[in-house]
């Protein structure tokens, strides 16, 4: 009886371990494209600038010139920071603040579809403030 209640329990453990693993595959492929996006759309906007501060302009955000570039350039660098795994739950709660800021600053007057985009952002971001990178990120390591 107590052989079989310890083989169950390692037999438990061990299954644990194997979903722990899928769990970190699962955030890594999270990581990369969330990282990617956020990457991508910074570069657009630094490529275009001028075009971004006017369509902050257009949605009644008065930020100035310097202040749409810093949000441009921070795009990338919490792109870089979630697709790479470096101090994630930080790097995704400043991500959920940007989302969030998005929502309730630039779109807040928008039909709901044209962001549910950035709602599903804050979703992920907050699982990645709960559970963390996983086992394949530079956090792991630290």
């Amino acid at each position: 009886m107590v052989k079989k209640n310890v083989n169950l329990i390692i037999f438990s453990l061990q299954k644990l371990k194997y979903n722990m693993k899928e769990e970190s595959l699962f955030f890594l492929i999270i990581r990369i494209l969330i990282g990617t996006v956020f990457i991508v759309h910074g570069f657009n906007k630094t490529k275009s600038l001028e075009n971004w501060n006017q369509f902050l302009i257009r949605k009644n955000v008065t930020l100035g010139y310097s202040f749409s570039s810093f949000i441009a350039y921070s795009e990338i660098i919490i792109g870089v920071f979630i697709l790479l795994g470096i101090f994630t739950r930080i790097t995704a709660f400043i991500g959920l603040i940007f989302m969030c800021a998005a929502i309730f600053i630039a779109h807040i007057n928008d039909p709901i579809n044209t962001y549910l985009y950035q709602i599903s952002l804050v979703l992920i971001f907050i699982c990645l403030i709960i559970y963390g990178a996983g086992d394949y990120s530079i956090d792991y390591f630290f």
